[in-house]
């Protein structure tokens, strides 16, 4: 797949600091200890005129977090990585700066309620000195391993999608700066990154037009403490979008999750103007039956409405599909760009990659939903197979990424993304689409 071009067509578009500061943060601190890669320009200045959310009431600002909540010496580890779904997502080529953390304590989140694994829930930071190992050996050192997925995506130059486990600009920021020094660092070593995110503050990071892309994950706009009770105020957010919309910025809105009895038009009615908008449906961890029963209970839906869904409880695909009907409705009588992220509605959608085209300077070729918009929902193996081998990720090694590749399906991505063609439970296979 060719790259791109994500730069706006107003050239004089410089790399902005945004939401750094008490008018535009959601934490006010000022920040200790941080790991400076390289010094900064000036902070963006606030608006001149208040934003509207068609809330009468004040915005109010979440508790600031003591520098007291994070340990002085947080674990560690390598902030690349590779997601198990790159059958699915057009973006396999993952980064995070922070880990383990319940970053804003959403009442949905599964970091949460992953209750069986409680030593991964202590806060690791990013070691942004591994990533730059890893960008050296493959780009200066030229000794790149075309075995390995990781090695091929930088070869490539694949976009990097930052904030996939774990948000880049959680409170941790603030304190330890290590989304700031692997901005930096993208930066020095030329690649693109797409930040997922439901901060309203960035904490001082450069934000380059040129090389960065925002998704901003907004679930409702009426400031659900009981469900988010953390995450910036809607007006602060709101502010955020058209700060980073006039200064060339490229930005999504990710709907995620959908939450049903909160999640509608109005999110897109609120953030117009955004480059994309993805919609993904509620997950909810099967072996926490308190956490199930919570959520059931706070968003007034029964039992019977889920059904277990690739290792999760997923609403009804027929009741998810009915849900985003005026949604999508929305999107078409508008013209705008827009994606179902669900595994099983990817069909759903007029983009090559459900973060959106706009957003993403590159993706892979192979992923559902490139295999749609190419060759149509009933896409063969054949057609997968060229696209696979033309890729250059055909024999990279990806056992490794998901147990089941190594008792059924073999070692190379050739070989496994050919396997699971015909297993129709598989989200890797077109057969696994609800179509009705």
């Amino acid at each position: 797949m060719e790259t791109k071009d994500i730069n706006t067509s107003d050239k004089n578009h410089k790399p902005i600091r945004a939401g750094h500061g008490r008018k535009h943060g959601m934490y006010y601190g000022l920040p200790r200890g941080g790991r400076e890669y390289r010094k900064r320009g000036k902070p963006m200045k606030a608006p001149a005129e208040e934003v509207e959310a068609n809330q009468e009431d004040e915005a109010q600002p979440v508790q600031t977090p003591s520098t007291a909540c994070f340990p002085d010496k947080p674990g560690a580890f390598d902030p690349l990585g590779i997601s198990s779904k790159y059958a699915i997502c057009g973006m396999p080529f993952n980064a995070d700066t922070y880990r383990g953390s319940s970053c804003f304590g959403c009442a949905y989140c599964e970091a949460n309620c992953r209750k069986f694994m409680p030593a991964s829930q202590s806060l690791k930071v990013g070691n942004c000195h591994a990533a730059e190992r890893v960008f050296r050996r493959v780009l200066i050192d030229k000794q790149e391993d075309p075995t390995k997925i990781l090695d091929v995506c930088i070869s490539q130059n694949l976009s990097i999608h930052l904030g996939a486990m774990g948000d880049p600009f959680q409170p941790a920021e603030a304190y330890f700066h290590s989304t700031r020094e692997f901005l930096a660092l993208c930066s020095d070593y030329d690649r693109h990154v797409v930040i997922s995110t439901k901060s309203a503050s960035f904490y001082g990071a450069e934000i380059d037009p040129s090389r960065v892309s925002i998704q901003m994950s907004v679930s409702n706009v009426l400031n659900r403490r009981d469900i988010e009770p953390n995450v910036a105020d809607i007006r602060q957010r709101v502010r955020l979008f058209n700060e980073l919309k006039d200064a060339g910025v490229r930005v999504g809105i990710r709907i995620q999750p959908f939450l049903p009895g909160l999640s509608g038009v109005n999110i897109l009615e609120l953030f117009k103007g955004a480059d994309h908008y993805v919609i993904e449906g509620l997950k909810l961890v099967p072996q926490n039956a308190e956490h199930i029963q919570q959520m059931l209970k706070t968003l007034g839906l029964p039992r019977e409405s889920f059904k277990a869904i690739g290792g999760h409880l997923c609403l009804r695909p027929e009741l998810r599909l009915e849900l985003y009907k005026p949604l999508i409705a929305y999107c078409e009588s508008n013209n705008l760009s827009y994606s179902i992220a669900d595994n099983d509605l990817r069909y759903l959608g007029n983009n090559n990659c459900c973060c959106g085209d706009a957003l993403v300077h590159k993706s892979t070729s192979f992923h559902s939903t490139a295999m749609i918009a190419k060759y149509g929902v009933n896409y063969t193996k054949e057609q997968l197979l060229y696209e696979i081998n033309e890729s250059g990720f055909a024999q990279c090694h990806a056992a490794y990424l998901a147990a089941s590749n190594r008792q059924h399906f073999g070692a190379t991505v050739e070989e496994i993304l050919c396997a699971k063609y015909d297993v129709r439970q598989s989200p890797a296979s077109p057969r696994f689409f609800y179509r009705g």
